[in-house]
């Protein structure tokens, strides 16, 4: 017997009335696959430090579109926990045991699996799964056990929590990555969540490499020196961020760009990238624009 609760909401417009009040502002937008992006760098000489060399401007086109799509899953991944923590209170299906939860993702449908100790280890007493606009959430009884990709997510959330400093003093969803060919190993991506919906968190983000077996940190890496908590201002949607430690942008921009409907202005050592959504381009000037 794998379910003894089962909710649906087929609407997830629902779910976004749920979430306004309790973590984020009206303006979020609903989970969404963004299957067009814009990946544009000029040609033409320009003092962004990418020059004229075709192999270069098509290497830094493939690495943009690398990112923006890493950025949206990053995005769709965590928007997935948020919506899940939510739909599982409305239902009633969180007062169980579970010591967190990890998001796992199955061509287009994502399962969010609240774990809890179980004595066979770790186990799922929640699943919440998101396709489209679906959502449906189950209580398992009795728990199922995770299989070998959960239970490795499940180590790397924990390990990077246990481990990392965090550079802002606001509650942090792990978000994880399973090994691929350019990692060969897991990524965990911390992502800073305030619990004041007056404010958006800029920076604070950070990204951890682990190794095939979630057992052993390799590289850890923040996206901004400090915690940039901002004020949610309806007026103000641009942004600017320094980023020179890469001369491109980073996964975690677009990441906020859709979850906060802000455009950033990230600049590295090539220049300034405007990110807006899933869109990126090189700036021609992003001077006269505010940073946080």
């Amino acid at each position: 017997m794998r379910q003894a609760s089962t909710g649906v909401w087929s609407n997830g417009a629902l779910i976004m009335r749920r979430l306004i009040g309790l973590l984020l502002s009206s303006t979020l937008p609903l989970l969404c696959v963004h299957a067009l992006g814009q990946v544009s760098v000029p040609s033409a000489a320009s003092p962004t430090g990418l020059g004229e060399d075709p192999v270069l401007l098509s290497t830094s086109n493939a690495h943009l579109e690398s990112v923006r799509r890493r950025g949206v899953d990053l995005y769709e991944r965590h928007w997935a926990a948020l919506m899940a923590l939510e739909a599982g209170r409305e239902l009633g299906l969180l007062e169980l045991d579970s010591d967190g939860w990890i998001v796992l993702r199955d061509a287009d449908a994502l399962t969010v699996r609240f774990v809890a100790a179980c004595p066979e280890g770790p186990c799922s007493v929640l699943d919440v799964e998101i396709s489209g606009e679906r959502l449906s959430a189950r209580a398992l009884y009795p728990p199922e056990h995770l299989g070998t990709r959960g239970r490795l997510a499940r180590r790397a959330r924990n390990l990077v929590l246990s481990s990392q400093t965090a550079t802002c003093a606001v509650p942090y969803n792990v978000v994880t990555f399973p090994p691929d060919a350019q990692t060969l190993g897991w990524a965990a991506y911390l992502i800073a969540q305030p619990e004041d919906q007056n404010f958006m968190v800029i920076g604070g983000h950070m990204r951890v490499y682990l190794d095939a077996e979630a057992r052993t940190m390799l590289t850890a890496q923040d996206f901004s020196p400090a915690c940039q908590l901002v004020r949610r201002d309806a007026s103000r949607r641009e942004f600017r961020i320094d980023y020179f430690q890469a001369p491109l942008p980073a996964e975690v921009h677009v990441l906020q760009s859709l979850l906060h409907q802000v455009i950033l202005l990230v600049a590295t050592r090539a220049g300034v990238f405007t990110v807006n959504g899933d869109e990126l381009w090189l700036s021609d000037d992003g001077a006269s624009l505010a940073a946080p």
